[in-house]
């Protein structure tokens, strides 16, 4: 089930790397960012960034709970 995940051959798949993307690599792209920001004074911008941060990371845990709840894969 987690190699045909991988390779996008099922729905469940694009579900896995919608958590991936949204959940983990964008987040931490947004980290890079807000700690740039943070250096340059804008406070206000950063908590923007952190607050989509935030909702990035939401939104990836609800599909990894519906991984979770619909096949069992543990992420």
């Amino acid at each position: 089930v987690i190699g045909a995940a991988l390779r996008l051959e099922s729905f469940l798949g694009l579900f896995f790397w919608i958590r991936v993307v949204i959940g983990i690599a964008a987040p931490l792209v947004l980290a890079a960012m807000i700690l740039n920001t943070i250096r340059y004074r804008a406070n206000m911008s950063a908590t923007g960034l952190l607050y989509i941060a935030v909702l990035m990371i939401m939104a990836g845990e609800a599909f990894s709970r519906y991984l979770l709840l619909s096949d069992g894969i543990l992420l």
